[in-house]
């Protein structure tokens, strides 16, 4: 079951590892900026992990769609 568990993202491995600090990076601002009672460290730890997974996955298959072979190599495709 584990190896099948990421076998989606295999072919978004390099655009994940490109992309995904960035959400992560802005999810750690906003933990910065708010009151820690408000939301839990944890909350917004699963959510920075699932959003640094697939927020790079939904730029890289909207960037497919573009027909300019310069953008794909800019990212990885």
């Amino acid at each position: 079951m584990t190896p099948r568990l990421f076998a989606s993202f295999r072919d978004y491995t390099f655009q994940i590892f490109l992309l995904g600090i960035f959400p992560q990076i802005a999810i750690r601002i906003v933990y910065t900026k708010i009151p820690h009672s408000e939301v839990s460290y944890w909350t917004l730890y699963l959510a920075s992990i699932l959003i640094g997974i697939y927020l790079p996955v939904l730029v890289a298959k909207i960037i497919k769609k573009i027909p300019s072979p310069l953008i794909h190599r800019c990212f990885g495709l």
